[in-house]
């Protein structure tokens, strides 16, 4: 199991959402990925992308909308 989110956000950030703030974790199973984003923002989300972490998995428990 891996945590991914948070990276590089402040625990009091003065500005941005507090999705920015969302802890993201990933599991590996065997050969199954599973990750668990939580309401994540795009903020955060293009952290992630920007620092290299794998994020394929299999499954996705995707952010809600609204």
């Amino acid at each position: 199991m891996a945590c991914l989110g948070m990276i590089d956000v402040p625990w009091q950030a003065a500005a941005g959402s507090v999705n920015d703030r969302i802890l993201v974790v990933r599991l590996q199973c065997k050969t199954r990925g599973f990750l668990f984003s939580g309401d994540i923002g795009n903020a955060s989300g293009n952290r992630l992308i920007r620092a290299g972490i794998v994020l394929r998995s299999d499954v996705l428990l995707a952010p809600r909308l609204g």
